[in-house]
């Protein structure tokens, strides 16, 4: 009796002690399993157990923030929307599980509308909080072939190729009816995108592009306050701020009564650095309607701004090349 219970003692100490082992095996696995962030994503499919019925933003900021993304991309979009952008009330939007990029959460969206003779298109768009950018991850244009987006997230870098593939034939619902003929399928665009502080950019080397032609010269921020003297009793005015480097250019304005974001594209003529709008990143959205948005002239190491956004009704007088703005 004693022997047998000696053993069953035995017994028991040896299961614990490799039962510890295996739990610290399996403790060790799960410490150094990567999280989502650290992970590559492929985002080539919707995944109908995300979907959330319920839609808790404005529906036409979501649509308005769709149609604009597209200029993103580095060619026109094969899709053409003219069916549904006057007919938002096409338009069906449903919340779908937000996205962790770099331990941030980006809220997503599923978009469908029937597209040419009720042909499907379905699209997943990744914004951030405010709803001020955002990225079309995925879209699915089903028709007599196929255009189909998908995206890899690596980190905070963001790979979103479109492609044109005929593999099948579907019906109205997105069902397959029939495999067609099997085609190898055409890359119609790449881009590399990079996620930094909730803003959706183009990648360096996409942007390096856009402003390779312009002088080094040119590098720099502008800054220039615009004064409209006493206005009850306070003194009012707004700040202009030009950013242009390697990466990107932008131009804010800060103030009495103005508050805006926009990115732009530069083309360099003799002394001149024409800034044209690209896509508004926050606040007012005039610079849309302004061609060109900005213009930097350069005279004796002296730099001078016009714009349509500086109003007759500031104290400080243009000079011949315009209003005297400060590079650092």
């Amino acid at each position: 009796m004693r022997i047998t219970n000696l053993y069953y003692i035995f017994f028991i100490f040896f299961y614990c002690l490799a039962s510890c082992k295996d739990f610290e095996k399996y403790r060790h696995i799960r410490m150094n399993h990567k999280s989502l962030s650290d992970t590559i994503i492929v985002v080539n499919k919707i995944d109908s157990s995300m979907i959330q019925e319920k839609l808790n933003v404005n529906k036409e900021k979501i649509v308005n923030l769709f149609f604009n993304c597209f200029s993103k991309d580095d060619h026109p979009s094969y899709v053409v929307f003219d069916q549904v952008k006057n007919n938002h009330h096409l338009i069906d939007i449903k919340k779908y599980k937000d996205l962790e990029i770099s331990g941030i959460n980006y809220p997503t969206y599923l978009i469908s509308f029937s597209y040419e003779n009720d042909v499907l298109y379905q699209s997943l768009l990744l914004t951030n909080i405010k709803n001020t950018d955002g990225l079309v991850l995925f879209e699915k244009v089903i028709n007599e072939g196929e255009y189909l987006r998908i995206s890899k997230i690596n980190k905070d870098k963001i790979t979103n190729v479109q492609y044109k593939i005929e593999y099948y034939e579907y019906d109205n619902d997105g069902n397959i009816i029939k495999e067609k003929g099997k085609r190898d399928s055409l890359a119609i665009l790449s881009n590399v995108f990079e996620v930094n502080n909730e803003m959706i950019l183009n990648s360096l080397f996409k942007n390096l592009n856009a402003t390779k032609s312009i002088s080094k010269k040119w590098l720099g921020i502008y800054k220039a306050r615009f004064n409209y003297g006493k206005i009850g009793g306070v003194n009012a005015g707004w700040d202009l701020e030009i950013n242009v480097n390697k990466a990107t250019i932008t131009a804010s304005g800060n103030g009495y009564q103005i508050g805006f974001m926009d990115e732009l594209n530069a083309v360099e003529k003799d002394n001149k650095l024409v800034l044209n709008y690209k896509k508004n990143i926050d606040g007012l959205s005039l610079g849309e309607n302004m061609n060109p948005e900005f213009i930097i002239t350069e005279e004796n190491g002296k730099y001078y701004i016009q714009s349509e956004w500086i109003d007759v009704d500031v104290l400080t007088k243009p000079k011949k090349n315009g209003y005297e703005i400060y590079k650092k």
